[in-house]
């Protein structure tokens, strides 16, 4: 078995949104070409969701600049902010890991635990519904 630090590499080197296309475990599941299909959607979901907020904060005509908190009477978090981070951030988490797991789906990747019941092609359009999805958004 691997330690901590080996562990922690090789999990960052199979998943990080960048690193992995060049880095990642030759039996990951995941090819190159999934790989980045699912980073252009990811940034793209990010952009969108950021414009819905924003957006609603034009039709509802609030104020993004209204001051929420100001960290060493230097830096002021706005309402703007918060309201990114957390209502686009939250759509943007739920968007990367329904993907990812439509793609890697454990139990209709091939070696999964229903592959032996399942014909290539289920396996394979299953797959490829992820990416179609993926590459949609």
């Amino acid at each position: 078995g691997n330690n901590y630090w080996e562990d922690l590499c090789q999990f960052l080197l199979n998943n990080h949104p960048i690193l992995s296309f060049w880095f990642a475990d030759p039996r990951h599941p995941f090819q190159r070409q999934e790989r980045i299909i699912n980073l252009v959607a990811s940034v793209s979901f990010g952009l969108g969701a950021t414009s819905f907020v924003i957006l609603w904060y034009y039709y509802e005509e609030r104020d993004m600049s209204e001051v929420v908190y100001t960290a060493f009477d230097t830096f002021d978090i706005t309402s703007g902010t918060v309201s990114l981070l957390t209502i686009g951030g939250l759509f943007h988490c739920l968007f990367d890991l329904s993907i990812w797991y439509i793609q890697a789906c454990p139990f209709c990747r091939p070696g999964g635990t229903l592959a032996e019941y399942l014909s290539d092609k289920v396996q394979k359009f299953w797959v490829w519904m992820g990416t179609h999805i993926a590459a949609e958004a």
